[in-house]
């Protein structure tokens, strides 16, 4: 599962301290400079929203792409929560999980920031524009949402991950035929995709398209979702 975490959470702590867990970080993506910037923590952290970094001309989508490569190699893979990033992986039917600080936090994290070692640059991205980022994640409707108390890190959050993980990673069981199935896979692989996954994203996609997909269904099918879905509880009751 993708985890997209808010800066200054606790990715690399929780990566380094949960079992099948990967911090991966999106700057070796991002800029094509980075050189011995990164050799170290400290200056890794230095070296965040330095204006000076040249932008590498493939950003995001040679990030989107080490990511949908990478998700299922890992039970969280954790990335930053970069809005670039996140509407790849929403195109990509690729389910994340957002985790970020609340509301009243910006004091606790601008110390965070400052004790870490990042520039004014970057202080004055994230600590200053507060707000900004604040209600831009919580417009995000695409996949699931963890809000942490200020005090609290991303490794406080894993019982959470681990429920929606847990639901997420639900097997869904049904009868097809032998010939249809094979020759299914066969032009999925094309695709480097499962049927198990491109079933789950069909899933999500129709979950997040909800009009499109009554369209659909009442096109080839004749069903109109939501009278059979009343009738199917009323049956029930």
């Amino acid at each position: 599962m993708v985890i997209a975490a808010f800066t200054g959470v606790g990715k690399s702590y929780f990566a380094d301290h949960v079992e099948s867990a990967k911090d991966f970080p999106l700057m070796p993506y991002k800029y094509t400079d980075l050189g011995e910037n990164t050799v170290t923590k400290a200056k890794g952290e230095r070296s965040k929203a330095d204006p000076s970094h040249i932008l590498n001309p493939e950003w995001p989508d040679n990030y989107i792409r080490a990511v949908a490569n990478q998700f299922h190699d890992y039970k969280y893979l954790v990335i930053p929560s970069d809005k670039q990033v996140l509407q790849g992986l929403q195109l990509l039917q690729i389910p994340y999980i957002l985790v970020y600080p609340e509301q009243n936090a910006k004091n606790e994290y601008r110390r965070r920031y400052e004790e870490r070692g990042n520039t004014e640059d970057f202080i004055h991205i994230f600590a200053d524009q507060w707000d900004f980022w604040m209600n831009s994640l919580r417009k995000d409707s695409y996949g699931w949402s963890i809000e942490i108390a200020k005090d609290q890190y991303l490794l406080n959050a894993k019982e959470k991950i681990d429920e929606i993980i847990e639901r997420e990673e639900a097997v869904i069981h049904f009868d097809v035929d032998q010939e249809i199935a094979e020759e299914a896979e066969r032009i999925l692989l094309k695709y480097d995709l499962s049927i198990p996954e491109y079933l789950r994203r069909t899933l999500i996609w129709s979950f997040h398209h909800e009009g499109e997909t009554q369209k659909m269904l009442q096109e080839y099918g004749g069903i109109n979702l939501k009278k059979e879905l009343i009738e199917t509880n009323d049956t029930d009751n």
